[in-house]
């Protein structure tokens, strides 16, 4: 799965391993199978999760994306900061984007 998609279905993914901490690429991108980036499972939609990254809080999995083989989480924000509401004034429903590094589940 190359590019970006949207889906509603948890796709076959496993967990990104290097073996090698030098190398950007980790070295078990099966074939058929998208990469996670942490050992937890990613939440069910539904799921309440703290996205950490920049500050953007608490929030509800309504799906997933895979972007260029990266499997991520499409997070609807409970109460986004004011930069965020601004930046996506066009679009208040924007969901958020996030990879498994960048929220903690509650």
């Amino acid at each position: 799965m190359h590019g970006y998609q949207t889906m509603t279905e948890l796709p076959a993914y496993e967990v990104a391993r290097w073996d090698d901490p030098k190398v950007a690429q980790p070295s078990n991108a099966a074939p058929g199978k998208v990469l996670w980036g942490v050992k937890q499972m990613p939440p069910a939609i539904g799921t309440m999760v703290r996205v950490t990254m920049n500050g953007l809080g608490q929030g509800t999995v309504r799906g997933y994306f895979v972007e260029c083989d990266w499997l991520g989480l499409l997070v609807e924000l409970h109460n986004p900061p004011k930069w965020w509401r601004e930046q996506n004034k066009a679009d208040p429903k924007r969901l958020a984007h996030v990879f498994g590094i960048e929220f903690k589940q509650e």
